[in-house]
């Protein structure tokens, strides 16, 4: 009787267990299944966009859009030596500006993008908008002969910027970057053109006409002496940028550093009635130090590394969407 009772103990085991290894391959909505599902890892998913890199990247194309309309103006004045902007600019740019924020929705909607990418071409927007101004000073000052131009100058930012657009798009394409890290190349380049040039504007002697700027040739210096350091500064930042590995954050913070250093100065002893190198030389001293400050003062920030997805902004999304006087656009998402 005892061997029979053990014998019928196996047997209900060996079914018992059968029974479960049936019913593992079948959905449980039982509260056991639900705590299993919840202890398993997340599934990996392609990082996204952050916030910050979307409304970037709108901002420089929305700038991009409004250059191309006034590329579009100069073009068609470029017979006038002495043109100015035209009543035409007031749809000209509006028109390319909306055409820059409505192309970023479109391709975001239609094209898979990892994150990094819209700051990495914001980048190379912005970069391109620098050197276009620097490079335009040069060559407006470079001989007796050369003088700025509406459509010269307006060609030379449009041109500069339409590089460096198609570079970021390019680079993006094949460097996996964060956005912290492509944005900290921007900010280098914009600071390397923008502390050189002061420097080189200061050391430039004043104009022999009697007024407080500074000669064509010194113009031409700060053009020539900005676009080469700005490219330097972007190669630096290149460099640099994955052993600082620096968040958006940090670096948004270095940029407030040095514009306001540059800025405040600058116009505090525009306003005390400096000549224009005593300008350029606060312009440099301030910016100098408001970027070496901010870069010490955030030390401590979180880096930005690769896999980082704990972005609070991540998730976010451009929209587009037609309404009632023509279309509206913006970001959607956990803000």
């Amino acid at each position: 009787m005892g061997k029979a009772r053990v014998a019928v103990w196996v047997v209900a085991a060996a079914i018992g267990l059968a029974g479960e290894a049936f019913a593992a391959d079948e959905p449980d909505s039982g509260p056991a299944q639900a705590r299993a599902d919840a202890e398993l890892p997340p599934t990996p998913r392609r990082a996204r966009p952050t916030g910050d890199e979307w409304a970037m990247l709108y901002l420089t194309s929305i700038a991009y859009g409004g250059s191309a309309g006034m590329f579009v103006d100069g073009l068609a004045q470029h017979g006038n030596a002495y043109a100015t902007a035209s009543l035409a600019v007031a749809l000209t740019v509006p028109v390319g500006a909306g055409l820059g924020a409505v192309g970023v929705a479109v391709v975001s909607r239609l094209v898979p993008i990892r994150r990094g990418v819209p700051q990495t071409v914001a980048t190379g927007i912005l970069l391109g908008l620098g050197e276009g101004l620097a490079l335009d000073e040069w060559s407006s000052n470079r001989a007796s002969t050369s003088f700025h131009t509406y459509t010269k100058d307006t060609a030379w930012i449009f041109g500069t910027a339409t590089v460096g657009l198609a570079s970021g798009i390019v680079v993006s394409t094949v460097v996996k970057t964060t956005p912290g890290r492509a944005a900290w190349v921007a900010t280098t380049g914009l600071f390397g053109g923008v502390f050189a040039g002061s420097i080189a504007g200061a050391l430039s002697p004043q104009s022999s006409f009697g007024t407080k700027g500074i000669n064509a040739e010194g113009n031409r210096d700060v053009g020539l002496t900005a676009a080469i350091a700005g490219l330097a500064g972007a190669g630096a930042g290149i460099a640099s940028a994955t052993a600082l590995s620096p968040s958006s954050g940090r670096v948004h913070l270095i940029d407030l550093g040095w514009m306001l250093g540059t800025i405040l100065p600058g116009a505090a002893c525009a306003g005390a009635k400096c000549n224009t190198p005593g300008v350029f030389g606060a312009m440099a001293v301030g910016g100098g130090i408001g970027f070496v400050g901010t870069f010490l003062l955030t030390m401590g920030m979180r880096q930005q590394g690769l896999t980082d997805g704990a972005d609070p902004l991540q998730g976010v999304t451009p929209y587009v969407s037609p309404t009632a006087g023509g279309m509206q656009f913006g970001l959607s998402g956990p803000l």
